[in-house]
């Protein structure tokens, strides 16, 4: 080998050397970064950001830093992504965006934030989970409110078939239920095996929901696939005070 050609071999190494060592640097400083936001530690999300590192990085879900940030409702955090052009509308890995995360935690001003800088009310994890769906589920009533103010699809239904008036009911929401009931739930929507939200009011024995589903024209008598009714629910679990309500609404024995 030439004098020439040994000077060669070794600058390509020396290139090759110097750019692996600013990858693991850079892939250091993004990992450093999503943690901070992650955490809430403003103070090292600017300096990582002065430094230059990518503001929509990711960490290996796929999860930004704004996301993160949502999802811990670190105001200050995502205020400061915001500002330095995060992306509000990106998803991650499992189709989850900022304004999801921040809907099923429950945190109102990032949620309101997230819609004023253009993220979209009926954002969804694969099409099938709405940030209204997470917010009704957790029994988020103001961050339900918020979303609907925004154009949320009320009526929207998941893989199951399930909607935002049926899981808020399923979990005992009843704030959030009278809330979706407000603003036009279709209160007699069904999953794919026709549960309805009445027949989970019933199932669950929660008096206050079935009579707020029956006062919104609830269909007493609806049935599941398996032909059980919301009384058949209720008196398999023993609800007398149920049944009493169901039978006065015009349920059949």
């Amino acid at each position: 080998m030439t004098s020439l050609s040994k000077q060669n071999s070794v600058l390509r190494l020396v290139v090759l050397l110097v750019c692996a060592l600013t990858f693991k640097v850079a892939e250091a400083q993004k990992a450093d970064f999503v943690s901070a936001a992650n955490s809430g530690d403003l103070v090292r999300v600017k300096a990582l950001l002065a430094q230059g590192v990518d503001v929509n990085a990711r960490d290996p879900d796929g999860q930004t830093a704004l996301m993160l940030a949502a999802f811990k409702g670190n105001m200050d955090v995502s205020q400061a992504l915001l500002a330095k052009g995060a992306e509000v509308i990106a998803t991650a890995n499992m189709g989850e965006s900022a304004l999801l995360l921040a809907s099923m935690s429950g945190h109102l001003a990032v949620v309101n934030l997230l819609l004023a800088k253009g993220a979209n009310a009926n954002t969804s994890a694969f099409g099938v989970v709405t940030a209204l769906m997470m917010a009704s589920d957790n029994g988020h009533r103001d961050v339900v409110q918020a979303l609907l103010s925004q154009r949320a699809d009320i009526n929207a239904k998941g893989a199951g078939g399930e909607t935002a008036l049926i899981l808020a009911t399923e979990k005992g929401h009843p704030d959030v239920v009278q809330a979706l009931l407000a603003e036009g739930a279709d209160v007699n929507a069904r999953r794919r095996d026709g549960e309805t939200a009445l027949m989970a009011a019933s199932l669950n024995g929660d008096l206050e929901i079935v009579r707020a589903l029956l006062a919104k024209g609830a269909s007493v008598n609806a049935k599941l696939e398996n032909g059980m009714t919301a009384l058949d629910l209720a008196a398999a679990k023993g609800h007398a005070d149920i049944k009493a309500e169901l039978v006065r609404a015009g349920a059949k024995p």
